[in-house]
């Protein structure tokens, strides 16, 4: 991705009954915040997930806004 790349805001999906774990720990309400960049196809096929833990921030790639303070995820 370009470093110029103005990119959407992040979208939150919210469970409210929350997340439950195999061992049956519960985290309610849980949050996933998520970006997306491009289309979709029609098949649904251009789609790709990234997981990461290594910062506090789910920002993958470019700018929300076109501020020079502003740093590219």
């Amino acid at each position: 991705m370009p470093a110029d790349l103005i990119a959407a805001p992040p979208k939150d999906l919210v469970l409210e009954d929350g997340f439950r774990f195999l061992h049956g720990q519960l985290i309610a309400p849980f949050t996933i915040r998520y970006e997306t960049f491009g289309e979709l196809n029609a098949d649904k096929s251009n789609a790709i997930l990234v997981c990461h833990a290594l910062s506090a921030s789910a920002h993958a790639a470019g700018k929300y806004t076109d501020s020079e303070d502003e740093r590219p995820g």
